[in-house]
């Protein structure tokens, strides 16, 4: 076992042997409980899983608990994808020759 109070994040452990938030390194208690977040399965505080959001991909069609890293690269993704469509899109409207018939 680790001598740590809080793991390091690249130890495989189970729910039960975690005893701090894998984010903020708070300290569970009975008050400060557990949550999983359902993107990428780190065990964090309440604070630190916030948002909900639905998961196709992963079978969750209804929003569910997941991190604020996990939200914050969902939405980093969507704007890179949405860049990439705009950037397409202005490249394709400037080399498409316009025909007049």
């Amino acid at each position: 076992m680790y001598t740590h109070e809080c793991p390091p994040l690249s130890l495989n452990l189970q729910a039960d042997e975690v005893t701090c938030c894998m984010m903020c390194e708070a300290k569970f208690t009975l008050m400060k409980r557990k949550h999983h977040c359902r993107k990428c399965g780190k065990v964090m505080c309440a604070k630190c899983t916030r948002k909900r959001i639905p998961l196709p991909n992963q079978g969750f069609d209804n929003a569910v608990r997941v991190c604020d890293e996990c939200v914050s690269a969902r939405s980093n993704s969507r704007d890179s994808r949405q860049q990439s469509r705009q950037a397409s899109r202005a490249r394709g409207s400037a080399t498409i020759p316009f025909s007049a018939s």
